[in-house]
């Protein structure tokens, strides 16, 4: 038998998708995403958590292709259209999408409140030819802290690093030193 919560702890349904996105469909995918968001609110979640490169598609033939299906954050089209679901839903969405940084892509994955864009995610530990078309993140194992309680994320491969956990069960450490050991851990792992 369980103990009873006592007042100050939340319960939290989350809604975790399985989609199959399908590469260079990103409208397609945007809007199976929103129907799966809005699925999910119907059944109560208060957190949706998406895909990998939810809005691309994963697996690309050139790094051309990844590029013309990526998009900033937080001020793409997709970003947008969540944004937009989350304020009307008042839930949190944790997705993965194909981020472009100028020049740079990432594998990112952004986390977005009812109130908006909350923060983002670049994929540390790229996995085999992922490395041909993205650049391994660069802002760490960043915690949000949300009303639902704090949330880290991390993708797929960043997993299988201890790091991915304990830098994310901590408040992450600044400065150049950090951000040097997050570019030696994504290259040694490469």
């Amino acid at each position: 038998m369980s103990e009873p919560r006592t007042r100050d702890e939340a319960v939290v349904k989350i809604a975790c998708v399985q989609m199959e996105p399908v590469v260079g469909q990103k409208e397609r995918n945007v809007r199976r995403t929103l129907e799966f968001i809005e699925q999910a609110a119907a059944n109560g979640a208060h957190l949706v958590v998406l895909p990998e490169l939810c809005n691309s598609g994963y697996v690309f033939e050139s790094r051309q292709e990844a590029f013309s299906l990526a998009e900033e954050i937080p001020n793409g089209p997709t970003c947008h259209a969540w944004k937009d679901i989350a304020r009307q839903r008042g839930l949190h969405i944790v997705a993965g999408i194909d981020e472009r940084d100028g020049q740079a892509l990432y594998n990112a994955a952004v986390l977005i409140s009812p109130s908006g864009h909350v923060g983002t995610f670049r994929k540390l530990h790229l996995w085999n030819e992922e490395n041909l078309f993205f650049e391994p993140g660069n802002l760490g194992f960043p915690v949000f802290r949300t009303p639902l309680g704090r949330i880290a994320t991390f993708i797929c491969y960043d997993g299988w690093f201890p790091e991915s956990r304990t830098r994310s069960s901590s408040p992450p450490p600044t400065g150049s030193a950090w951000s040097a050991v997050s570019r030696s851990s994504a290259r040694a792992s490469s």
